[in-house]
Parts: structure tokens; C-alpha cells; sequence
């Protein structure tokens, strides 16, 4: 991340945290700031977000939209493809249901459809996915 970009993240921190909407909801109660980060971003802190996640994060903050729209926040239609691809190049057990077991242990909450995951857990899957070790023959002579 160049300086610029550092600097124009933390302006938008800056502007969610002191705009009104802000200080009317979520001032008083910081607890019901973080689930509505995590309901709509999956994180608990706006240090966490990405530039377009602040933005969006930002218009809804000061009324310029009506709902916070997580866009470009779930995984896109090529890295579900690539993930399914790579799961039945790299698994002992190729069944649909055991890559959702994998991906629910991987990302450490239950997944029960690939298309409701962000970018980043896409990411930890795909990374997850291909460090899985192929199935050794055990020989017990």
C-alpha cells in the first residue's frame, strides 16, 4: 500500500468514526458497531476493511446511501470455480458436502454455500486447499 493510499484509508476511518450516524448508533454501543461490521464485512474492526469496503462503509455512515453494500466483498464467480476445481484435483474425497466441511474448518465458521464467502476467505481456502497433502498408502507388513 503506497503512502497515499495509508493516508486517504485513514481519512475514511476517520470520517466513519466522526460522522452522525455514527455518534447517534453506534457511539454509546461499540458492540453493536462490531456486529454490523461482521454481518456485513466479516471483521471486527474497520482497520481491517479494504479501501472499497471503507467507502462503501462511509456513504452509508453519512446517509448517502440507505444500506451498507458489501460490493466486491464475496468471492467472485472465477475463485468459487477455481476452488472447486482445485478441491477435486487435490481431494482423497471429492464430495461437494466434504469440501464445505473443509472450508467451515479452514475459515472457522459454518460454510454452507461458497457463494456467501468474501474475497479474503476465498483466499485462506485456496491457500488451504493447496497445501492439502496427498494420501499416503500405509504399508503395514
Amino acid at each position: 500500500m503506497t503512502k497515499r493510499q495509508r493516508a486517504y484509508r485513514q481519512s475514511l476511518i476517520r470520517s466513519i468514526h466522526t460522522s452522525p450516524l455514527w455518534h447517534e448508533v453506534y457511539g454509546n454501543d461499540r458492540e453493536l458497531y462490531e456486529t454490523m461490521l461482521f454481518n456485513t464485512f466479516r471483521v471486527k474492526s474497520s482497520k481491517e476493511l479494504s479501501i472499497e469496503e471503507l467507502k462503501s462503509l462511509d456513504d452509508f455512515m453519512h446517509r448517502r446511501t440507505d444500506r451498507v453494500a458489501p460490493g466486491g466483498v464475496y468471492a467472485s464467480k472465477q475463485q468459487i470455480s477455481f476452488i472447486q476445481t482445485l478441491w477435486f484435483e487435490k481431494a482423497t474425497f471429492k464430495l461437494g458436502f466434504n469440501l464445505l466441511k473443509f472450508a467451515s474448518r479452514v475459515l472457522k465458521r459454518d460454510v454452507r454455500d461458497l457463494t456467501k464467502i468474501t474475497k479474503k476467505e476465498a483466499s485462506r481456502l485456496i491457500a488451504g486447499i493447496k497445501a492439502l497433502k496427498p494420501l499416503q498408502a500405509v504399508n503395514n507388513v
